[in-house]
């Protein structure tokens, strides 16, 4: 299983040396708690935030750049009203599509998501301030049961969960890779096999106020275990020397 580790054992310090330096994920508990304004980050507050905001449900996040379907545009009242009304009947019935996902690169740079900037503490602790990072990208996430990202990698990032229980597939660098294929339906037909074959990923489950690193090139898929709203955060490391 993955390294988890309590907020009162990784400092700053910490996290640059013994998780980002050595490229090693981890589990922080607790770790997103001083980034999420909590009087902010509840469901209730976030629902009504969204009513009026904009964006794209795909059964996989950036559908239309990964050959996913999307629903198109469609306001955060339509989506909510469908996230209310979404029932899990369907987990044993391949023929239903994914369910819908929100995850948004845009949103929080933009004059809808402006709560969200004002909802953090600038940073999550371990990269407040810090002057090791450069290019800080925030993105938003909220979608229900079943719903989440696939197995695809990318640059150095940290995921605080405000909502909801996230659970968490990692693979090293050698193990990456992409798929389009929904999480759900990647855990019911795939991970099977991974686990029959004794390379199984690194796992955990996340929990609200925790933050999961993950570092450059580590492939990552994410299943949300009920409703579930986060806030994600990639990062360019500043080399040592530079």
């Amino acid at each position: 299983h993955l390294l988890v580790l309590d907020v009162s054992e990784v400092s700053q310090e910490d996290f640059f040396q013994q998780l980002l330096g050595l490229g090693r994920p981890a589990l922080v508990r607790g770790g997103a708690k001083e980034w999420l304004r909590s009087e902010i980050w509840n469901r209730g507050a976030v629902e009504q935030q969204l009513r009026n905001a904009i964006f794209d449900a795909g059964h996989i996040p950036y559908a239309g750049s990964f050959g996913g379907s999307s629903s198109g545009e469609m306001s955060g009242a339509e989506y909510l009203d469908w996230m209310q009304n979404f029932t899990e009947t369907w987990w044993d019935r391949p023929d239903r599509p994914a369910p819908g996902y929100v995850f948004d690169g845009d949103l929080a740079s933009s004059a809808d998501g402006k709560w969200i900037r004002d909802a953090i503490n600038e940073a999550p602790y371990v990269l407040r301030r810090s002057e090791r990072i450069v290019d800080p990208t925030l993105q938003f996430s909220i979608g229900p049961s079943f719903s989440g990202a696939p197995i695809h990698f990318h640059g150095d990032a940290v995921n605080g969960c405000a909502v909801g229980r996230k659970r968490w597939f990692i693979f090293p660098p050698h193990q990456s890779f992409m798929s389009n294929k929904p999480v759900f339906r990647w855990y019911q037909q795939d991970y099977p096999r991974l686990v029959d074959s004794g390379l199984p990923p690194l796992e955990c489950v996340q929990g609200e106020g925790d933050l999961v690193y993950i570092p450059h090139m580590w492939g990552h898929g994410v299943l949300n275990l009920g409703d579930s709203i986060a806030i994600a955060e990639e990062f360019v490391p500043v080399p040592r020397n530079a």
